[in-house]
């Protein structure tokens, strides 16, 4: 029994430590100024999928006033629509986990885990995505979701995202990029078709992030 208070304090102690940092995150916020990046388009086509501009909306602007947001749509007959958002900004708060936004827009979370992307070529790179698996009452979808130029701190973006929301605003932009699919009857067939474009999208990444 004494255990399980213990336990029980802890997970508390942790939760109002996390509430009172970001609470000390945002009032460090609102005295900074930052430049928003400047508008760089995704890639009008990728793996022969051809890009739709969805424009920005104003209540996710309003949300991370300091990002700058690019969202598409691709198409390709006979493949499932693929959903692409990149966010870039020196906010580092801006580099925020997508779950709660799944649950407030009627999601169910399914499942979750991580994947290593990489890629080779002239733009080698390597990242930890995560793999999100969620639910509305009509399908369910695929998401792998990450983080570029944000620095690693112990093996852990987790940390080191923390440890930014302290820190200054950044010389050059961080990007959270999501990427996202309707699941098939086959749902390794759709994990290929989204890591594939994912790989693609990465290796493009110099023609839509900012050298500063």
């Amino acid at each position: 029994m004494q255990s399980h208070f213990r336990r029980d304090y802890a997970l508390i102690a942790l939760l109002v430590a996390g509430i009172l940092a970001n609470f000390g995150a945002m009032s460090l916020a609102r005295g900074r100024k930052f430049v928003i990046p400047p508008p760089l388009p995704l890639p009008e086509q990728i793996l022969g999928f051809k890009g739709t501009t969805i424009p920005t909306d104003k209540t996710t602007q309003s949300i991370l006033p300091h990002a700058r947001i690019m969202q598409m749509v691709y198409e390709r007959p006979g493949a499932p629509v693929t959903d692409v958002a990149v966010i870039a900004s020196r906010d580092p708060n801006d580099m925020h986990t997508p779950e709660r936004c799944f649950l407030g827009s009627g999601f169910e979370i399914l499942r979750t885990d991580t994947r290593e992307i990489r890629v080779d070529g002239p733009n080698p790179g390597a990242w930890t995505f995560n793999r999100v698996i969620i639910r509305s009452p009509d399908r369910q979808d695929m998401v792998l979701y990450g983080y570029d130029g944000v620095r690693m701190l112990g093996g852990s973006t987790l940390m080191a995202r923390i440890v930014m929301k302290f820190s200054g605003p950044t010389a050059k932009p961080a990007y959270f990029i999501r990427v996202a699919a309707p699941i098939t009857a086959d749902p390794a067939a759709t994990e290929e078709h989204l890591t594939e474009f994912l790989k693609a999208l990465m290796r493009a990444r110099t023609s839509w992030q900012t050298a500063g």
